[in-house]
């Protein structure tokens, strides 16, 4: 496939989403690697020390 093919295609299908983007509400049609939101696999920021990149005794570590 040529540059120009895969242009083409790739405007085709942004012009797609933003069609129905618009039609039904924002957000309503997101590529797959944007993610559903919030889930189990969000990061735990109160798990998180403060000073994490700045003091050595506060880096986790793993044990095996």
């Amino acid at each position: 496939m040529t540059n120009e093919a895969h242009d083409a295609r790739r405007n085709a299908l942004m012009v797609s989403m933003d069609a129905a983007n618009l039609r039904y509400g924002r957000g309503t049609v997101k590529f797959g690697a944007e993610g559903l939101g919030k889930g189990v696999w969000a990061l735990k920021q109160d798990h998180k020390s403060p000073s994490y990149t700045t003091c050595w005794d506060e880096l986790a570590t793993a044990k095996c």
